[in-house]
């Protein structure tokens, strides 16, 4: 978090620079000095964010950083919105284009000056204590599988695929059994090492078949091999270089115990029991008796410091026997100390390359089968941070291969029936540990309680069931989010917050006990979400425009018509959502009702979201032209549209490429929708809602090949639609509403391949529904309802092998009653 929070203020303080926004000299200076000091600090905190929890020394220096962060961010954002209020009004939060010489902004500037200087000053004592850490820090980090290579970023990739806790990842090292110190080997001075080493190589007995560890050993082991029966006949030393995890250990291991069992076997003794189980000094005292006078190989495993070979080399006779050393090392200068007496040689071992890498991962981590495609890309990830260390990758597949390869911390609540996610669900606990942390790093903070008391620097506030919970005449100017649930008296950020929050950026009040606009909300220059949704508001002042950094207004389920003409200096806003509902048992015609649009509506260039706007505009067609201008428009609803204003919606329409979501209703029930001019739909919409009277299927529809929900009500096609739709390849929810007068219904074979919810209401003359053997493989809903004449039940339901619901609602009672007997009927079977 504090990470985060120091990256944010860096991107806030580039602007200053970047814009040459005119300061005074010091404020400058002190910028400057702030910037840097910041940027020194930032590569520390990724690593202390991480280990704050388990050292409370570092857990207090991480708060101090992130406070005096989130200072420094305050400040900032009060001196922007000064300058801005300085240069006549609500300006751009960046850049300013003028300054003005008041003596006001003068003594502005110069407080500001004096407390960045104050900041930077605890930012001196914060670097001071910085670097009285740094030690602790990096001895934690060299804990951390720095033996393996395993870096920090792999840990932390762990934690994104299974939320495995990067401490448990810190002692795999130490739980995993290591061969360490000397292994040694012997051999009569008589016998032939040369021959029989090559006598191994042809066997192929280097690669031991039954560990699945080992990978890619081959090659280094022969290279080893070539190098000990080669040389002169005093002791050589030959050595094994490279960085922790690399394998030289097993290497070592690999070649001395193959060459044990051998040489046993050639000189036709036993092999003392239990070789391949014996630890280093068991090992060392069966060899220790056929040193003096004899040909030997030993091998040093993992030695550390030049003093520990030169402690060792004394007790190895020289001899004139061709006896040889190796030694694996991780120090370079180990390794050439080593081998400089006997003018050895040092091999260099080299990381596993990508192939052998993935065979290694995979066949531990999914125990041989194949890499699941959804976890191809996160493990190649995890793999890369590896960086071809064997021991890395056997200890992180070891890790997951013990984790279930679909698991989750964020669980999928309810999606809608094309797809989307709409609400997720966790689990309490981490719902309560989540809640916790926010509330320790200020992030934010729930009150619920009377009494509850919520932390000074909070930064986000969410405020359940009453606003009697809230402190009286608290102070937190610093608060950037505020949301307001179940509240039971008018909410009044005066009363409540009298020292104001003037840097708040979002604002909930939905099914707040309002009547009226609180006016308080105005002076919030930084608003950039405000929502009023459900409560009983109905008129927006002129002042809305004000909010120029508004992004989303939401006016859901209020009671507002009408917008001011002062909405349109909104020119950042994103989101402009007005309308309400007259919620009934069934759907009815005159159901939903939007606001009055805006005669310059083109003027909102960044909007993405517009909903509803009414199109009656006394048939002159300005408002559908408007449309054509908002370019970023991704969802558009309309509503009272005039069959003549038809001709400019379509010719708007054809500017609107990134379109998903269209929905537009006629003035009334035979008000004719004129949607056949529309030549070139927009290609990627997905959600096309068509109220009124049509008459015949817009030819376009058809086309549009990434449609997945479709509704025509009040349609009153002359033809069957289903014809035309039922090729549709993406198309997955389908209702009709009076959508023509047809009796019979037909679904034909191979149609509607991706269908999984149809519903058909209001089919006065409808008597059949044939589903054919093949048609609608995928449904899994079918709803039908009010349709009088309809007596019977669907034929070819049986086809529909994935059909979880079928619905009828208001049917005629012949089919009540068959279907009365056919339940039965099932019961009985």
């Amino acid at each position: 978090m504090a990470e985060s929070a120091v990256t944010f203020l860096l991107n806030k303080i580039s602007p200053f620079f970047e814009n040459r926004v005119q300061l005074l000299r010091g404020v400058r200076e002190e910028l400057v000095y702030l910037k840097g000091e910041l940027e020194r600090m930032k590569a520390f905190l990724r690593d202390a964010d991480v280990m704050e929890e388990s050292d409370e020394e570092l857990k207090v220096w991480v708060k101090q950083v992130r406070d005096v962060a989130h200072d420094a961010e305050d400040l900032l954002d009060e001196f922007a919105v000064l300058q801005a209020r300085n240069n006549h009004g609500y300006e751009l939060y960046f850049p300013f284009n003028r300054l003005s010489c008041s003596v006001k902004n003068l003594k502005a500037q110069y407080r500001v000056a004096w407390q960045l200087r104050s900041i930077n000053t605890q930012i001196q004592h914060i670097f001071a204590a910085y670097k009285r850490l740094l030690p602790k820090l990096n001895a934690a980090k060299g804990s951390m599988f720095t033996n393996s290579g395993l870096t920090r970023d792999a840990m932390n990739e762990l934690d994104e695929y299974d939320g495995l806790n990067s401490c448990s990842v810190a002692l795999l090292e130490g739980c995993m059994k290591r061969i360490v110190a000397s292994s040694c080997s012997f051999l009569p001075s008589c016998f032939n090492l040369q021959q029989v080493i090559h006598g191994m190589i042809g066997e192929g007995m280097l690669f031991l078949l039954d560990n699945t560890d080992v990978v890619g050993i081959d090659k280094p082991k022969q290279k080893l091999v070539s190098w000990l029966v080669k040389g002169g006949s005093g002791r050589e030393v030959v050595s094994v270089t490279g960085m922790g995890g690399m394998g030289k250990t097993t290497l070592a291991e690999d070649l001395l115990k193959d060459i044990i069992h051998k040489l046993f076997y050639a000189i036709r003794k036993p092999v003392p029991e239990g070789v391949d189980d014996k630890n280093s000094n068991e090992l060392k005292a069966i060899i220790k008796n056929f040193l003096q006078k004899r040909k030997y190989l030993i091998v040093l495993d993992d030695v550390w410091h030049t003093n520990e070979w030169e402690t060792v080399k004394y007790v190895l006779p020289t001899g004139n026997f061709g006896s040889r050393v190796v030694v694996t090392t991780r120090k370079a200068d180990v390794a050439f100390t080593s081998c400089s007496e006997s003018k050895g040689k040092v091999y260099h071992l080299k990381p596993l390359p990508a192939d052998k890498s993935w065979n290694l991962f995979t066949r531990k981590a999914f125990q041989g089968k194949p890499c699941p495609p959804y976890l191809y890309e996160k493990c190649k990830c995890i793999l890369k941070k590896c960086e071809g260390l064997p021991l890395a990758i056997v200890a992180i597949s070891g890790v997951l291969a013990t984790k279930d390869t679909r698991r989750n911390l964020i669980l999928v609540g309810y999606t809608t029936s094309d797809g989307r996610v709409k609400t997720y669900r966790i689990h309490d606990l981490l719902r309560e540990i989540i809640i916790s942390k926010s509330r320790d790093q200020n992030f934010a903070a729930i009150v619920k309680d009377q009494n509850a008391i919520w932390p000074d620097r909070v930064r986000r506030l969410s405020i359940h069931n009453s606003l009697q919970t809230v402190q009286a005449k608290r102070s937190v100017p610093q608060l950037r989010s505020l949301f307001l649930f179940g509240a039971v008296a008018r909410p009044s950020i005066q009363k409540y917050f009298p020292s104001g929050l003037r840097l708040l950026k979002v604002l909930d009040l939905e099914a707040a006990p309002l009547k009226m606009f609180p006016t308080e909300i105005l002076d919030l220059f930084y608003l950039s979400y405000l929502s009023l949704r459900k409560t009983q508001v109905k008129v927006i002042p002129r002042g809305i425009g004000n909010l120029q950094n508004l992004l989303t207004l939401d006016l859901k389920k209020t009671n507002v018509t009408e917008l001011p003409l002062e909405i349109l200096k909104l020119e950042k806003l994103c989101h402009l959502l007005v309308y309400r509902l007259k919620i009934e048992s069934y759907a009815h015609f005159y159901s939903k009702f939007g606001f009055k649009a805006l005669s310059s509506l083109g003027d909102l260039q960044s909007l993405q979201k517009l909903c509803f706007i009414e199109a009656n505009d006394h048939g002159c067609g300005m408002t559908m032209r408007e449309l054509g201008k908002l370019k970023n428009l991704r969802r558009l609803g309309i509503m009272k549209l005039r069959k003549q204003d038809g001709l400019a919606l379509c010719l708007s329409l054809e500017h609107l490429t990134k379109l998903r979501a269209f929905s537009v209703k006629s003035t009334q029930e035979n008000e004719i929708l004129d949607l056949q001019h529309l030549s070139s739909p927009p290609q990627f919409l997905e959600r096309l809602y068509l109220t009124g009277r049509l008459e015949e299927l817009p030819n376009w529809i058809p086309s549009l090949h990434s449609l997945v929900k479709l509704f025509l009500k009040w349609s009153w096609l002359k033809d069957d639609p289903l014809v035309r739709l039922q090729d549709l390849p993406n198309l997955v929810h389908l209702e009709l509403l009076h959508a023509c007068d047809s009796d019979m219904l037909s679904f034909k074979s191979g149609g509607f391949k991706k269908l999984k919810v149809l519903g058909l209401d209001k089919f006065d003359n409808l008597r059949c529904v044939k589903v054919e053997e093949g048609a609608m493989p995928w449904l899994e809903k079918l709803t039908i309802q009010r349709c009088k004449s309809m007596k019977r039940v669907p034929s070819g339901v049986k086809h529909l092998s994935k059909l979880k619901l079928l619905e009828f609602f208001e049917m005629p009672s012949e089919l009540i009653l068959k279907l009365a007997k056919w339940r039965r009927r099932l019961r009985g079977s």
